[in-house]
């Protein structure tokens, strides 16, 4: 909720209302009020307020830029995603009909076609692929290999992006892990074509 920039406008708001009230309220009996320690023997309340105000101004000013920035960072992500720069994502989760085996799928949001270089995992000391479907559809464990090609978002408008979806297993020793530790992590390694081709890693915990 704190992260929500419309919350915290709406509180910040409310806050600095909260004050004006106060100080209009008991103001006028504060003005006449003389011999602040802080300030000498002749300040009163007004001379403190005037002294407080380039702080005020520049706490406010903090907040907005904050907030400002915060937006802006949104904007670009939103603009990023409608040119087709938003990069790739992976998430993981545990295969319903079998706790063996995890759902490992990647989307290719960025309009330049990527390559899986390969896939790993922090545990176990080997990991195989049972199924493979590319956009939805099955595809034979024959066909995987390395770079894995998923092409890029051209066509916005009438398609959605390419996707690679495995279901992948791990062994410790001579055992299939069932029970996956609460650090496992997959680690996929990618490379985008570009003018300079970028290489990258995704990494998702195998546990929400």
């Amino acid at each position: 909720m704190l992260s929500d920039r419309n919350y915290c406008v709406t509180i910040i708001s409310a806050l600095a209302l909260t004050v004006f009230v106060f100080v209009m309220r008991f103001l006028p009996d504060f003005v006449a009020w003389h011999g602040w320690d802080w300030c000498g023997s002749n300040c009163n309340v007004r001379d403190w307020l005037e002294g407080t105000s380039g702080w005020a101004g520049f706490l406010a000013a903090g907040i907005a830029v904050a907030l400002t920035t915060r937006q802006i960072r949104q904007q670009q992500k939103q603009t990023d995603f409608m040119l087709g720069d938003a990069p790739p994502t992976m998430d993981v989760t545990p295969d319903l009909d079998d706790p063996t085996e995890m759902v490992v799928r990647i989307v290719n949001w960025n309009r330049r076609s990527i390559f899986i270089k390969s896939i790993q995992l922090n545990v176990g000391n080997a990991m195989g692929i049972m199924e493979l479907k590319l956009d939805g559809k099955e595809v034979g464990l024959a066909q995987m290999r390395w770079p894995f090609p998923l092409r890029g978002w051209e066509d916005r408008n009438n398609s959605g992006p390419h996707a690679l979806q495995m279901k992948i297993s791990a062994a410790d020793g001579d055992k299939i892990i069932n029970d996956w530790p609460k650090n496992a992590e997959v680690i996929v390694s990618m490379q985008m074509l570009d003018t300079r081709h970028r290489t990258q890693s995704l990494r998702a915990s195998v546990h929400p």
